[in-house]
């Protein structure tokens, strides 16, 4: 399903406080990339915002969920996040892409996002690749909501 979001003034400026302190190649593409969670929380009063780490939102029906993004190479998954759905603190990945090529988002500029569906997410890691930390994404093997 296509969202449309619009980054508020305080998602932007906790990205630029995250962006500052992160010495990746582009970390605007890594934080830029937690607007669909955000937008989720904004727009379905059965989500809220999860403020660990652990995983990104609480689902009144689904549980706790983490957001991922898509890639045809396979949806990554950290090592730290794999230990958080064996130790049962996360019940789905809510699997999701940018509708355009990432630019980086602006205060008040509308940007589009598609959410694929949510995985199980024991059974993702179940079949994930050991070597890239990904599993293959499969619209078969969603929930929607």
């Amino acid at each position: 399903m296509r969202f449309k979001a619009i980054p508020s003034k305080a998602f932007i400026t906790q990205r630029n406080q995250k962006v500052a302190r992160d010495s990746r190649d582009n970390p605007y593409f890594f934080w830029d990339s937690e607007l669909p969670e955000w937008h989720q929380c904004e727009i379905d009063p059965k989500q809220k915002m999860n403020t660990s780490w652990h995983w990104d939102t609480v689902h009144e029906e689904l549980g706790n969920i983490d957001y991922k993004l898509f890639s045809q190479a396979g949806v990554h998954v950290s090592d730290a996040i794999q230990r958080q759905v064996k130790e049962g603190n996360i019940d789905y990945f809510g699997v999701w892409m940018w509708a355009t090529r990432h630019q980086q988002l602006q205060e008040g500029v509308e940007v589009e996002y598609d959410l694929l569906g949510y995985v199980d997410a024991k059974e993702a890691i179940k079949k994930i690749n050991k070597a890239t930390n990904r599993f293959k994404f499969n619209l078969k093997n969603c929930v929607q909501v």
